[in-house]
């Protein structure tokens, strides 16, 4: 079944993440403190409980983003505009020396990584050097849980061409040859963050910087 998504505007900071940020995401909202006995549900005042589910604060970690922090995009906004051109941002890196993704540990991969300038477009892709040249890489669409591409990567350093990708959460999963496995999170930005002025009758559009 197809996800159905809607595009809000974070109204204040929330975990590492700015006021202003553009998001698309899953449109079924969950509600905060939810109790499984439906005779409890019954009593419960669930007004302005509801929240999103965030695949990444911005740490690679996934959180309840209460809807009363965001609000809903101006459909306008992005009419026109590429919304490939917004910027990568690296939040998280792990390594698994045996490949169980449930035993992997913090790396500085996220650190180590460089972002790559493309088509005149900063933060458009992701240069490494790993320790072993070859590998096979997994790109996934965290959000739809989806895997958008397998491919052999060879050489080191190598370069990840993210262009092409519309704003979203993705990980790059990295299967060394003979080596451990490494697991980089990042995010693809909305090219504009969105301010709001006053009643958030009027805004003003800043670019997505990182």
């Amino acid at each position: 079944m197809a996800m159905h998504t809607t595009r809000i505007v974070l109204t204040e900071p929330f975990v590492r993440h700015p006021a202003g940020l553009v998001f698309e995401l899953d449109e079924a909202t969950g509600v905060s403190g939810w109790d499984d006995d439906e005779r409890v549900r019954d009593r419960q005042n669930f007004s302005d409980k509801r929240v999103y589910f965030l695949p990444d604060g911005g740490n690679g970690g996934s959180y309840e983003l209460p809807s009363h922090m965001t609000a809903p995009c101006p459909p306008e906004v992005f009419v026109g505009v590429d919304l490939r051109t917004g910027p990568c941002r690296i939040t998280g890196a792990w390594t698994a020396p045996g490949g169980d993704e449930t035993s992997a540990s913090p790396s500085n991969l996220k650190y180590d990584a460089k972002l790559l300038r493309i088509n005149d477009i900063n933060a458009q892709g992701i240069e490494m050097t790993l320790e072993r040249k070859q590998a096979e890489i997994i790109l996934v669409d965290v959000l739809r849980s989806e895997t958008l591409r397998r491919f052999e990567a060879a050489g080191n350093p190598f370069q990840l061409d993210f262009s092409e990708l519309p704003p979203g959460f993705y990980k790059i999963t990295i299967h060394l040859h003979k080596g451990p496995t490494h697991y980089l999170q990042f995010i693809k930005a909305f090219p504009y963050i969105v301010e709001f002025q006053g009643n958030m009758g009027s805004y003003q559009l800043h670019r997505t910087l990182y």
